[in-house]
């Protein structure tokens, strides 16, 4: 039996630093998350949809969670 090392505990984790208003920071996240599965990566958590509505852009916001591809 071998002792985990600390490098046996670590996570990939990545930031995205964005214009509001002017860079579609959910379709950049949405493209990479379908990108990593179709590698084989297997990754978790949501990607948040937005679509224009009677009530402004947000009004038909729907979240999709990227281990089942559930739409919420």
């Amino acid at each position: 039996m071998t002792n985990p090392g600390y490098h046996d505990h670590l996570i990939n984790l990545a930031a995205i630093i964005y214009r509001s208003g002017e860079d579609d920071a959910d379709r950049l996240l949405a493209d990479l998350a379908v990108d990593l599965i179709g590698h084989g990566y297997r990754i978790g958590g949501i990607v948040q949809h937005n679509a224009d509505g009677p009530c402004g852009p947000r009004d038909l916001m729907q979240l999709v969670d990227l281990t089942s591809g559930r739409a919420i």
